[in-house]
């Protein structure tokens, strides 16, 4: 894809769609209409469209094997995205070389995949990094999984990548809990203030 737009201008073939969530990856987009549909446009290459082709579409498409799942969610990672639906079942599709698509494989998938891994778990939230994502479930428990080049999974190992799902044991909280990311971290309820208080703190004794 060629060119670009330096001013922000409508995206009609969305203008009669209630989108909800608008999600960006290196250079594709996903959205999600408030009716539960799935839209996807920019790079393909990956499959990170998630229509069963590796083409570049410059106009958003539905993608029609996520159509009646009731999709809640939706987010993007550099070249891969995922969609949560309102049952928790967690879809996944594009780049995966580092087994960000938690399918416990390396190959990547052009079309929404369910990750099994985490059926049954409750899923309640997701978010995506470059090449990891994270999961939430309603019962408090956390989920990291794809790479893990500079310890961003969380779970104290080394390794290079995970293929699937596993569990972030070292933060089974008693509170509220989200993920956000780039920058993986989980918070819970009241610490992220109570933290950032903390350090402002300490950058004061430090200048004194």
């Amino acid at each position: 894809m060629e060119g670009g737009v330096r001013v922000p201008r409508p995206v009609k073939a969305l203008s009669a769609v209630a989108v909800q969530t608008i999600a960006c990856g290196t250079r594709h987009c996903i959205a999600l209409a408030r009716d539960g549909r799935v839209f996807t446009w920019g790079e393909g290459a990956e499959g990170q469209l998630g229509d069963g082709q590796f083409v570049a579409r410059h106009t958003p498409q539905c993608v029609s094997d996520l159509r009646g799942k009731g999709v809640v969610a939706v987010c993007a990672g550099a070249a891969f995205s995922l969609a949560l639906t309102g049952s928790d079942n967690l879809y996944a599709f594009g780049s995966n070389d580092k087994g960000q698509l938690g399918l416990g494989d390396t190959q990547g998938r052009f079309r929404p995949t369910l990750v099994k891994f985490l059926c049954g778990k409750q899923v309640c939230q997701v978010a995506a990094g470059d090449f990891h994502a994270l999961a939430r479930t309603r019962t408090g428990h956390m989920y990291s999984w794809g790479g893990n080049q500079s310890g961003q999974l969380g779970l104290g190992t080394k390794t290079d990548a995970v293929l699937a799902p596993t569990e972030v044991t070292s933060i089974l909280e008693t509170g509220r809990v989200r993920v956000c990311l780039p920058h993986s971290e989980s918070v819970r309820e009241g610490e992220r203030v109570g933290g950032e208080r903390e350090r402002e703190r300490e950058r004061r004794r430090g200048t004194h």
